[in-house]
C-alpha cells in the first residue's frame, strides 16, 4: 500500500517521530512547511489565541496514496495551524488515515478536532497515537505503533 507521511514540526519532535514511523512503513515524507515561518514563541503565542490557520508553501499530491499518516505538534489543546490548513485544503475522500501527535505537558483534545475534519471530509481514521516528548527516546513507541498499523492495513484488505 503507498504510503505517505505528512507532517509539521517546529521543534524537530514531530519530524522525529515522523522519519521512525515512515522507516517502520516504508513510507515516503513530507513535511509542510509555513509560508512565513514565524519563531517558536510565535507560534506558541498564536496558538494559545486560536490561531485556526497559517498559509502553507505547498500540498503533497495525495491521489497516488492509500494510507496517508498525518503528523502534528499539539499547542495549547490543539493541532499546529499548518496542519489544519492542509486539512482544510487537501482531498481525504475513501482514504485511510493515521493520526500522531507529538506534546510535551498537555493534549487536549486536538487530536479529536483532526479526526472530526477528516471524517467530514470522507476519510476513515484506522489509528492514532500520542507522543510525549519529556525524558528521552520514543523508538521504541513507534516501533509498537508502526506494527499496530501494519496489522490493521492487513485487516482492511
Amino acid at each position: 500500500m503507498e504510503t505517505l507521511i505528512v507532517y509539521y514540526s517546529k521543534t524537530g519532535n514531530t519530524e522525529k517521530i515522523a522519519k521512525l514511523l515512515a522507516k517502520e512503513l516504508k513510507a515516503e515524507l513530507f513535511r509542510i512547511e509555513e509560508k512565513k515561518a514565524g519563531g517558536l514563541i510565535s507560534a506558541y503565542f498564536f496558538g494559545a489565541l486560536g490561531k485556526k490557520e497559517s498559509e502553507i508553501k505547498q500540498l503533497p499530491d495525495l491521489s497516488k496514496y492509500a494510507l496517508i499518516c498525518i503528523g502534528t505538534p499539539i499547542w495549547y489543546w490543539g493541532p499546529a495551524p499548518t496542519i489544519n490548513t492542509f486539512i482544510k485544503q487537501g482531498t481525504f475522500e475513501g482514504k485511510k488515515i493515521v493520526l500522531f501527535t507529538t506534546y510535551m505537558n498537555v493534549v487536549g483534545n486536538g487530536i479529536e478536532k483532526i479526526k472530526t475534519a477528516l471524517k467530514e471530509k470522507g476519510a476513515e481514521i484506522i489509528a492514532e497515537e500520542k507522543f510525549r516528548f519529556r525524558f528521552g527516546s520514543e523508538e521504541r513507541k513507534v516501533k509498537i505503533f508502526g506494527k499496530i498499523i501494519n496489522e490493521k492495513i492487513r485487516e482492511k484488505k
